[in-house]
């Protein structure tokens, strides 16, 4: 039996990345520092989440309420 590895690992660092990027488009008006925080802070919200596909998006959400809209 092949032994299959994981083909996308969690990475906690690129979700924020991402989370981040989408949120700077959305909020060009917040400083980026801010919004690094705040992405920062959403997406370790979800460590312990056994299913880490809906992390960035769920992170999103919230961090775009945080920031001034879920629009």
């Amino acid at each position: 039996m092949r032994n299959h590895a994981e083909p996308n690992p969690y990475d906690e660092r690129k979700v924020t990345e991402q989370v981040a990027a989408h949120l700077y488009d959305r909020f060009p008006q917040v400083d980026h520092e801010r919004v690094d925080a705040v992405a920062a802070e959403r997406v370790h919200a979800f460590a312990d989440a056994p299913i880490k596909d809906y992390v960035g998006p769920l992170a999103e959400h919230q961090a775009r309420a945080e920031l001034g809209g879920d629009s």
